[in-house]
């Protein structure tokens, strides 16, 4: 409770003395992919099985820190993708940082979105896993616009270190009660992350997951380094409602030269009209061009049995 008043103790005092700010740093990144998807699914729904997917999405930064170390900031993304008509700007995401406490307003990261080890299942130069990822509903951080919901806003606040993570966040969507939020509520998520050695270990709760009501998630995770090659995990994602079930995922990652082979296989209980088998499972392999460039090709198939393959390649910047 001490380090929480400290840290907004400091955002008080900061902004009484405003005119001692340094100068602004302002930085733009991002990431560009494109390849060939082949997806079962829309074959058999009569559309091409085979097609071009890419994105270039560009994130701008602007901050300035105090000179008593508070560093204040706002993030907004611009995404655009081969089968969109436009381009999309995200609503802002705001944050104060001190120490190892940090702050967001606006188009926050929700505590379960951001959980870690939650997405490790995810394959291919698209960073997809129709199997491991949760199947429940939750808000996530958006690069884009807040679609249908436009009055959205969340608050998240973070304490982190290297081997320990802790967050909470609230996200309202509908902050002005303009009704565009229907009967939607609040959804309040947590997550936990702690390392030890060669163990990692996460968890995390979204309670109204994106808004509905009675749609609380859970998961938690461990993963563990075996070498400086092979990493080994298991998630367990509680996916909300019950036709959803659980779901129990077994993956890995091994590298070799340039080469790292990723897989993963998945067993869920649930139950649901279009469900055919409780299995799913991928397989990928990267090849690493250098230190922020890759080439990826997966194949993976999900619980109708239908076939999701890839590949392309991936550049950071």
């Amino acid at each position: 409770m001490g380090g929480i008043m400290k840290f907004f103790s400091m955002i008080a005092m900061t902004a009484a003395l405003a005119p001692c700010a340094a100068l602004a740093d302002v930085s733009l990144s991002g990431f560009g992919r494109f390849g060939l998807t082949y997806s079962e699914a829309k074959k058999q729904g009569g559309e091409n099985g085979t097609f071009l997917q890419s994105r270039l999405r560009l994130e701008i930064d602007a901050s300035v820190e105090t000179d008593i170390g508070l560093k204040f900031g706002a993030k907004t993304w611009v995404q655009g993708d081969h089968n969109s008509p436009s381009w999309g700007f995200s609503p802002a995401n705001f944050y104060v940082e001190y120490e190892n406490w940090s702050l967001e307003i606006g188009n926050v990261l929700p505590a379960f979105d951001g959980a870690l080890l939650l997405k490790q299942t995810r394959l291919g130069v698209h960073a997809v896993s129709v199997g491991g990822d949760p199947l429940g509903d939750f808000f996530i951080l958006a690069y884009r616009g807040y679609g249908r919901l436009p009055d959205r806003t969340g608050v998240a606040l973070n304490y982190g270190t290297r081997n320990f993570d802790v967050k909470l966040s609230v996200v309202d969507p509908d902050q002005i009660g303009s009704g565009m939020g229907g009967d939607l509520t609040r959804e309040v998520s947590a997550s936990v992350f702690y390392r030890l050695n060669d163990w990692e270990f996460s968890a995390a709760t979204a309670q109204s997951g994106a808004g509905v009501r009675d749609n609380n998630l859970y998961f938690v995770g461990t993963r563990y380094k075996v070498n400086d090659d092979l990493r080994i995990g298991l998630n367990i994602n509680d996916n909300g409602f019950a036709e959803l079930g659980t779901s129990y995922a077994l993956y890995g990652d091994y590298k070799f030269n340039r080469f790292t082979l990723g897989s993963y296989v998945v067993y869920n209980d649930g139950d649901w009209a279009e469900k055919v088998t409780d299995s799913s499972y991928g397989v990928a392999l990267r090849y690493d061009l250098g230190p922020s460039i890759f080439l990826a090709a997966s194949v993976q198939r999900d619980y109708e049995r239908m076939t999701l393959a890839d590949m392309g390649v991936r550049f950071d910047f």
